[in-house]
């Protein structure tokens, strides 16, 4: 009766919860996804922006809500970091930038952001998402 009752227990098959498939991409990717941003039929300002989403997406794995709260204080360009200040949960980090991120973040603030930086305090980095 026991080896039985063993036997029917080992049959019993359980089900695991399995975690979702996470994907990462690669530099070919971002490669792609740029291409397609150069050909889009919008103004150069837009492209600009794309392009510096998707490298700010790709190069630091920050989220959309946190890159939509960005100012221009939060980015330390000579320590080469951003500092998230309301992260998930309202916790703050450190991100770096990356060596790919660095020359093209850094032109995007002085020379294609299109609005005044007086008030840094202020100023968002992406001008017009918030």
């Amino acid at each position: 009766m026991y080896k039985e009752q063993l036997e029917k227990v080992r049959s019993i098959v359980i089900k695991r919860h399995q975690d979702p498939i996470r994907t990462t991409h690669t530099k070919d990717d971002l490669d792609k996804w740029l291409d397609v941003n150069s050909k889009l039929k919008t103004s150069q300002s837009h492209k600009d922006l794309n392009s510096i989403l998707l490298k700010l997406f790709f190069n630091t794995g920050l989220r959309v809500s946190e890159v939509c709260k960005l100012r221009l204080v939060d980015i330390d360009l000579c320590n080469r970091v951003i500092h998230v200040i309301h992260g998930k949960h309202g916790k703050g980090r450190a991100v770096a930038i990356t060596q790919a991120l660095y020359p093209d973040l850094k032109d995007y603030i002085q020379n294609k952001r299109g609005v005044s930086t007086n008030n840094k305090e202020m100023a968002f980095l992406l001008p017009g998402l918030r």
